[in-house]
């Protein structure tokens, strides 16, 4: 019971921890190309299915994946070229 609540908390932490950083984080800019979209899907505690909608930046030569919503998901092809704005794991804008 004790390592169930270790992790519980940890999680909880990490959690936390990512989306204070991703919000103090300044936004950054940089040209990049948009390599790939992809979905996952995953079945919740309820037997829901939901769906993860992800856009692969190539930056550099750098790869940048981000979890979107659909609405922002369906805006984008792949190979389109732009301006990607982020905040650290964040995603903030694609300008085409």
């Amino acid at each position: 019971m004790a390592i169930f609540i270790i992790v519980f908390l940890g999680i909880i932490t990490y959690i936390i921890c990512n989306y204070i950083l991703n919000n103090a984080a300044p936004e950054e800019q940089t040209q990049a190309v948009l390599a790939s979209k992809k979905t996952g899907t995953y079945m919740d505690a309820n037997n829901v299915v939901h769906t993860n909608y992800i856009l692969e930046f190539d930056v550099s030569g750098e790869r940048k994946k981000f979890i979107v919503k659909h609405n922002v998901y369906k805006m984008y092809f792949e190979g389109q070229q732009g301006k990607l704005v982020n905040k650290r794991k964040k995603f903030v804008d694609f300008i085409c």
